[in-house]
């Protein structure tokens, strides 16, 4: 009875809820609603082009996929310089051109979350999509090739993530990273 009480008291939104028994004393099994736990997606960019940065079919295909699917994503891009600026049009390398990772980023999220948001504890999940902006903006790959180094700022993100055994998408060339991090060189 009390528990009747109590849930005539609080009433519930019953949309966008999943149920879950209680039993009291063992004489009766009823079956209420509670609010679903949210979901949240982090998705990281590293830049805007497959050349140069995220490769933009990628991007764009897991954040539809994933809203489609319920979740809240935000995307997040760290503010360092892009390494290389490549002409996609006329597949040469811009040299006197000076771009970050975060404003070309911003071509596919349009607003991208505070970087310093990203934290494995607020969210379900990351996806790191491919394009080249992995190895050349993310890591030192294009230039040093397997001997290379995970950007600072990329590595914690993943480290965090890793360590709170939240699952990590790695699309395309992004495998590169978790080899590089979580790989048997470095157990």
């Amino acid at each position: 009875k009390m528990l009747r009480k109590i849930l005539k008291k609080t009433p519930q939104l019953v949309k966008n809820t999943q149920k879950f028994s209680v039993i009291n004393n063992n004489k009766f099994k009823r079956t209420y609603a509670k609010k679903a736990e949210k979901k949240t997606a982090a998705v990281l960019l590293s830049g805007c082009g497959y050349q140069d940065g995220s490769e933009v079919t990628e991007a764009v295909s897991t954040i539809i996929q994933l809203r489609k699917a319920g979740y809240t994503v935000d995307c997040f891009a760290p503010k360092i310089g892009q390494e290389t600026t490549y002409d996609h049009d006329k597949g040469t390398v811009e040299k006197n051109e000076v771009r970050t990772v975060s404003s070309e980023s911003a071509r596919i999220a349009r607003k991208l979350a505070p970087w310093k948001k990203l934290a494995a504890n607020a969210y379900n999940f990351l996806v790191v999509p491919g394009g080249f902006g992995v190895g050349r903006n993310f890591s030192s790959f294009a230039d040093d090739g397997a001997d290379f180094t995970v950007n600072s700022e990329v590595k914690e993100v993943l480290l965090d993530f890793h360590k709170s055994k939240k699952p990590i998408a790695f699309i395309c060339i992004a495998p590169i990273l978790a080899a590089n991090l979580f790989g048997t060189k470095n157990e």
